[in-house]
């Protein structure tokens, strides 16, 4: 099979073939960014490399089999004209649509960002799919009315896919563009259950220089309340194991909406029940390691109620710091507001006890009617006088299954801005809390519910380390769909701010693989 690629990167549609052992002769390849094509030139071997598509002679090339392309999404100057593959000239699509033109491959695969849809009101998307298609093509297999006279005659089908769908932990949505030189049905893969999760691709032990500065959290944190003062996005969240990673960025400095996590390990060796002694990493049944906690609890509050020795008996140790809902480590300090600082505490399992709060009345739809009905001023004014997010507020306002209950200082700071009746205070502020001990089973599990996150030794003590950090490199290459030892090789030519970029760059594998499959039936 001949392939050629452009805007190549570090090669993920060859990835892609070689990982299904399909037999491929690597025609060309082309990247424009030097430290891009060192790194594929330690993985793959082409024919040739060019280092400019806009300076390529494409008649030299010979036909090819497959075409891969992930041109940037650039505007057409239309200028009214619809000169159609006239109107891209000056953009990178010209010069991709230019070499299908010339070379007329049986197939190809184009990738862009989902923002292609929308971008110049879509305007973009449609030029691009009537080049590809008019002239006796289809789009997702009907026949359309031609807008140019001078496209390519392809068979195009085109859909996003998200790279959480194939296997890979990431919520990366990209648009695909397959096409046909000549007609045939296409369908592109189904979803398929994620089985991974962010814990299942971080290394175990990681340098110094990865984790955060308490600087650099309180600036994130700061950045966060700033948003949230506002009721805007882009809100600093540290992943947990269980949580799926943000899409990458081609861009090695870390912004607040990149993926940082919470890691947590044992400090402390621990009892075997095999008589065989222990490690100091907690660990699952199958024997490998975790080195993720689950996180801040979300739904309960887990304190210490029992005074222990260190507190003479007086108050409990760290009286006011709130728990995860694991026990094992503090991860907020309520008078002090530090969320996700590092702390190192020893915990006792069984002086751990859980606070449930629940409101002690239903709290029906006609709640949130009574509040629309008393609404003065818009979402914004409201919000802005009651000193809390827009996006927070407006839920309170709704009445389908959006709608959210005030807590109980919202509801009065409703109260007294809007001036309400007393006729549902008592269902909205009555609270009951219930306290719950953990279970005796030696096994305590992730909040979610989906995997065991340590097991008790027993003796019942943990000495853990609660800290963020950002992904390394080779996790963002393991997001990628990338195997270590292509990490291993590139990594030698390659600085890690390179290495961040070209992952961010780059198009998962596994979504080339499932697409792979489809367009030759494997």
């Amino acid at each position: 099979m001949k392939i050629g690629t452009d805007f190549s990167g570090i090669g993920s549609p060859e990835s892609a073939l070689k990982r299904l052992g399909l037999d491929i002769d690597e025609v060309f390849a082309c990247e424009i960014n030097k430290f891009a094509r060192a790194s594929f030139n330690e993985l793959h071997n082409p024919t040739t490399m060019y280092e400019d598509i806009t300076t390529r002679d494409h008649s030299e090339v010979p036909q090819l089999d497959l075409y891969v392309a992930g041109f940037p999404c650039q505007s057409f100057s239309l200028a009214g004209k619809r000169g159609g593959f006239e109107d891209t000239r000056g953009t990178l699509f010209f010069n991709v649509a230019e070499f299908i033109k010339e070379n007329q491959p049986k197939c190809f695969v184009l990738e862009n960002v989902k923002g292609l849809l929308s971008h110049d009101n879509g305007r973009t998307y449609q030029t691009i799919t009537d080049v590809l298609t008019n002239g006796g093509g289809t789009l997702n297999g009907q026949i359309g009315l031609d807008s140019i006279d001078n496209g390519l005659g392809y068979h195009v089908y085109a859909k996003v896919l998200n790279s959480k769908d194939y296997g890979i932990p990431q919520n990366r949505e990209r648009i695909f563009l397959v096409g046909f030189k000549e007609f045939r049905e296409f369908r592109f893969p189904k979803k398929m259950e994620l089985e991974l999760r962010l814990k299942d691709l971080l290394e175990k032990e990681v340098d110094e220089k990865y984790y955060l500065s308490d600087k650099m959290i309180k600036s994130f944190t700061n950045h966060k309340e700033r948003h949230e003062e506002k009721g805007t996005g882009f809100k600093w969240q540290p992943k947990t194991g269980d949580d799926i990673a943000n899409c990458l960025r081609a861009n090695a400095a870390l912004c607040p909406t990149d993926n940082t996590v919470i890691v947590s390990h044992s400090l402390f060796p621990r009892t075997s029940k095999t008589g065989k002694g222990g490690s100091g990493h907690l660990s699952k049944t199958d024997g490998t390691s975790y080195c993720v906690d689950t996180g801040c609890s979300q739904g309960v509050e887990v304190i210490q109620l029992n005074p222990p020795k260190e507190s003479g008996g007086k108050q409990p140790f760290q009286q006011n710091r709130v728990y995860d809902s694991n026990g094992v480590a503090p991860c907020l300090d309520t008078e002090s507001g530090r969320r996700n600082i590092q702390v190192s505490e020893i915990v006792r399992l069984e002086d751990l006890k859980l606070i449930v709060s629940n409101r002690t009345n239903e709290t029906p739809l006609e709640v949130n009617q009574f509040l629309k009905d008393n609404k003065k001023g818009t979402i914004n004014d409201i919000a802005k006088a009651l000193g809390l997010p827009k996006t927070k507020v407006e839920h309170y306002f709704r009445i389908d299954k959006s709608r959210a209950i005030p807590c109980v200082d919202d509801w009065f700071k409703l109260k007294t801005h809007l001036g309400f009746s007393d006729k549902y205070d008592k269902q909205v502020t009555e609270i009951t809390k219930d306290i719950s001990t953990f279970e005796s089973s030696s096994r305590l599990y992730s909040s979610e519910g989906i995997s065991p996150t340590l097991q008790t030794s027993e003796q019942g003590y943990y000495k853990t380390n609660k800290r963020i950090r950002r992904l390394t490199p080779l996790e963002c290459w393991r997001l990628q769909g990338y195997t270590d030892e292509q990490f291993n090789k590139a990594q030698k030519v390659n600085s890690d701010t390179q290495l961040y970029k070209q992952a961010g760059n780059s198009i998962t594998v596994d979504v080339m693989v499932e697409l792979f499959k489809k367009i030759y039936d494997i």
